[in-house]
């Protein structure tokens, strides 16, 4: 039996409890609700898969499909029902017109959904929890293999039950980096982003486009990936990820340097290493 088969056998509310002793009663349950969530929307789009199904235009060239509808739809009704007063910022429902809450949600019901068209393997179902305007943990569910993310504000990142952590990689000729872009035709984005993709050809090791920031983040978190560049990120494609890279020992900022937040738009991950030599690199 691997590791990986032997930690998905763990009952996960029994981990929680015995690993987060102090995570409060209400945060306990909307952390195994998100998780449940997470793998139940996963499972439909799992289902749906290099099936036939309605693709519907949004703005630029940006599009949803059947599966991103319908995991959204099962993600939101779930947490409504347990959830009532919580407000969230889903991509495609947008942001709830609830009264404000301490809660509110960061919804991706499919993270990668170009790969997913395509009948690429690689995407995911990521939430973000936010209390007072903070993250306070975050979930990513990979349906292809399976794999659970989650991480805990000042508790850590784990995967499939373990903790993880960012590479030591101190040198950044060494690094390898994810690149990626939510708007390939934004003249903005083009110019940035293709002189920050040469500047981490010219500097890095070696450059990865993967089609989903979310996973690259958690990659990041778990020491595969060393640095990581997002040009024109939507909160809901950095949010559950950057919790996850924090929690594991890395960093993640704007183009300037600046923690990230809800109001960044571009994004500079690393391990931590040497991020500020990084970021000047990349964004020169």
């Amino acid at each position: 039996m691997t590791r990986r088969e032997a930690l998905k056998q763990k009952d996960v509310d029994t981990f929680l409890r015995e690993n987060h002793q102090n995570l409060e009663v209400e945060m306990h349950q909307r952390l195994m609700k998100a998780i449940q969530l997470a793998q139940d929307a996963g499972e439909i789009i799992r289902s749906l898969f290099r099936a036939e199904q309605e693709q519907y235009a949004k703005e630029g060239q940006d599009f949803a499909v059947e599966a991103d509808l319908k995991a959204e739809k099962l993600i939101l009704d779930g947490l409504r029902d347990q959830f009532p007063t919580d407000t969230y910022l889903s991509e495609e429902a947008g942001a709830s017109q609830e009264k404000e809450s301490a809660f509110r949600w960061i919804i991706d019901p499919l993270d990668g959904t170009a790969n997913f068209k395509a009948g690429i393997e690689y995407f995911c179902v990521p939430l973000a929890l936010e209390q007072d305007g903070q993250v306070v943990f975050s979930v990513v569910y990979n349906p292809n293999n399976g794999d659970l993310y989650y991480a805990v504000k000042d508790q850590g990142a784990f995967l499939n039950g373990e903790r993880i952590s960012v590479s030591q990689t101190a040198s950044i000729e060494k690094f390898l980096v994810s690149y990626s872009t939510s708007n390939h035709k934004n003249e903005k984005a083009k110019e940035q982003g293709a002189a920050a993709f040469a500047a981490a050809l010219n500097h890095c090791r070696a450059v990865r486009l993967q089609g989903s920031s979310i996973l690259d983040l958690c990659l990041l978190a778990e020491g595969s990936f060393d640095g990581l560049l997002k040009v024109q990120a939507s909160y809901w494609d950095v949010a559950a990820g950057a919790l996850m890279v924090r929690e594991a020992g890395g960093t993640v900022t704007d183009w300037l340097g600046n923690d990230y937040s809800e109001n960044s738009e571009d994004v500079v991950a690393s391990n931590g290493m040497n991020h500020e030599q990084f970021q000047r690199v990349i964004t020169a």
